[in-house]
């Protein structure tokens, strides 16, 4: 394996002037190298994490909780435990059993909530089996305020090695 750091540098970099007011997040999952988590924590990336080992790999490397995100809207609740217990407080979920658990191992997190949205033009498409239609999203965010969680946006994901530009604008 070569990992070029002055390539990824530069991907960066692009990428966060292109979108100056956003604040990008690495998801660990597409390479969980060591040397790519701590160049771009150089960089001021925050981090995706959906696992355990994804999760201490960024706070081995010195990753502050508040630069910790996590995605993944069905998360077992030893890993909630251990995010919430790390300081993490910002979950995605997509279900009413999700804002349970978060309810109760992350108490007081801040939530965004996954829709569905069509990823016919990729080649990992993720259709049905994360996400809610927009038609319940506001039913469940409401009801994570009921249990105390700060519901504050949403999130899609348009699949995995999407082709298509406009998949994003669509969604």
């Amino acid at each position: 394996l070569v990992i070029d750091k002055q390539s990824i540098s530069r991907r960066y970099r692009a990428f966060r002037d292109a979108l100056p007011q956003a604040r990008i997040y690495y998801a660990v999952k597409a390479n969980a190298h060591r040397g790519i988590v701590e160049l771009l924590h150089q960089h001021g990336c925050g981090f995706e994490v959906s696992s355990l080992k994804e999760l201490q790999l960024v706070l081995d490397c010195g990753v502050s909780p508040d630069q910790i995100i996590s995605s993944n809207p069905l998360k077992s609740t030893s890993f909630i435990q251990a995010a919430h217990h790390a300081g993490i407080d910002f979950f995605a979920f997509d279900s009413a059993e999700e804002i349970r658990k978060l309810a109760q191992f992350a108490p007081g997190s801040k939530l965004y909530l996954r829709l569905a949205v069509p990823n016919e033009d990729s080649d990992w498409p993720l259709e049905g089996k994360f996400g809610v239609e927009i038609e319940q999203g506001a039913g469940l965010l409401l009801e994570a305020a009921q249990h105390h969680l700060k519901p504050l946006g949403i999130t899609f994901h348009v699949g995995s090695q999407c082709h298509n530009q406009s998949a994003w604008t669509n969604a």
